[in-house]
C-alpha cells in the first residue's frame, strides 16, 4: 500500500516543529515514516530560512537535516511552473511540487492558496492543517 504524500507549507512546518508544539503529532509521525513529504530545492531553503529566523541558523540546520535524512523525504525537481498562485509566487514552489509528486495533500494554513480552489486543472488537494487533523483522527489515514 502506498504512503500518504503530503507537501507542508512553511507556516504548517512551524507550528508542527518543538517537542511542546500544539500540533507536533504531525512531525512525530513523519518522523515515524507514516507518510512520505514531498520536498524541492526551493521548498527547503524556505524552511531553512523561515525557521532560521524563528530560532536560530544551528535549529534550523538541526531540523533540515532530519528532513533531508528521513527515508520518507522525496525530493521533487518538476520540470514545469504551473504559476497559479499572482499573490505571492513564492507560494507556487509548494504547487509545483505537489502537482509534480502527486500529492494526496498540501497542507497549508495560509489564505493565498484558496485561489487553487477554484481552478478545476490542474488539481490541487489543499486542506488547512486543523481540517487534516479531523480528516486524520477519523479516518486514520496511516496505520
Amino acid at each position: 500500500m502506498r504512503k500518504l504524500r503530503l507537501v507542508i507549507d512553511t507556516n504548517v512546518l512551524l507550528v508542527i516543529i518543538g517537542r511542546f508544539a500544539k500540533h507536533n503529532w504531525l512531525f512525530e509521525e513523519f518522523l515515524d515514516k507514516k507518510f512520505e513529504l514531498l520536498v524541492t530545492t526551493p521548498i527547503l531553503l524556505e524552511y531553512f530560512e523561515k525557521i532560521s529566523v524563528r530560532t536560530n541558523s544551528l535549529v534550523a540546520e538541526d531540523i533540515l537535516r532530519t528532513i533531508i535524512n528521513n527515508t520518507c523525504t522525496v525530493r521533487i525537481e518538476p520540470s514545469f511552473r504551473l504559476n497559479l498562485i499572482s499573490v505571492d509566487p513564492d507560494d507556487n514552489a509548494y504547487v509545483d511540487c505537489a502537482f509534480a509528486g502527486a500529492a494526496d495533500y498540501l497542507i497549508t494554513n495560509d489564505g493565498h492558496f484558496d485561489v487553487l480552489k477554484a481552478i478545476d486543472f490542474p488539481k490541487i488537494p489543499i486542506i488547512k492543517l486543523d481540517a487534516f487533523h479531523e480528516l486524520y483522527l477519523v479516518q486514520k489515514l496511516w496505520g
